[in-house]
């Protein structure tokens, strides 16, 4: 019987956590359309990449799509969902309801350090068997569904400056993924 946790209070959230990090848990994407770029002008999101965009951005969209166990969902953290978000998770998963529970993730490396891709998921948790089943709804390589202060600059300075700077990106990440994969 699957269970969807309600977790907006930290109390709830920090109990839910404790539960999840003692199952057993496993990734998959929510449809082949999580692996194609979008941009939304009108939400400063893209996550189209360029051949400019750093290595280790570009690594990480590899990583994502070959092996799903990389996103770091026990430092991961809920989302409050607001009309930005909402809108930048519905292009990938369009029934998302405001009291539906993602889950904002990193990725990490084999030391268990952070990567700089953002990954969001929607968990299925089923407690009788024990296991949680995360999927993936959206990577976010630049960071832009949820800014954060960096650098000396505020959120929203941040997700100015970042959206600027890959506004005008045109590879999509699945097909970035591709030709990786056909050079190999």
């Amino acid at each position: 019987m699957k269970t969807e946790v309600s977790v907006f209070s930290k109390k709830k959230k920090q109990q839910a956590m404790k539960v999840i990090e003692k199952m057993e848990a496993s990734y998959e994407f929510y449809s082949d359309e999580v692996k194609k770029s979008k941009k939304l002008p009108d939400s400063y999101f893209t996550n189209f990449l360029h051949e400019s965009t750093k290595q280790e951005v570009k690594g990480g969209v590899i990583s994502v799509f070959t092996d799903h166990s990389i996103v770091d969902t026990l430092k991961g953290d809920y989302v409050r969902l607001n009309t930005k978000i909402i809108n930048c998770l519905r292009q990938y998963y369009p029934s998302l309801t405001d009291n539906k529970e993602v889950f904002k993730s990193n990725l990490q490396d084999i030391a268990g350090n952070p990567r700089p891709v953002r990954i969001f998921s929607i968990a299925d948790i089923d407690l009788s068997q024990h296991k949680c089943l995360f999927q993936i709804i959206l990577i976010d390589p630049f960071h832009l569904v949820i800014p954060s202060d960096h650098g000396g600059l505020n959120s929203r300075e941040m997700e100015q400056q970042a959206f600027n700077s890959n506004s005008r990106n045109e590879v999509c990440m699945s097909t970035y993924v591709e030709n990786m994969q056909r050079q190999r």
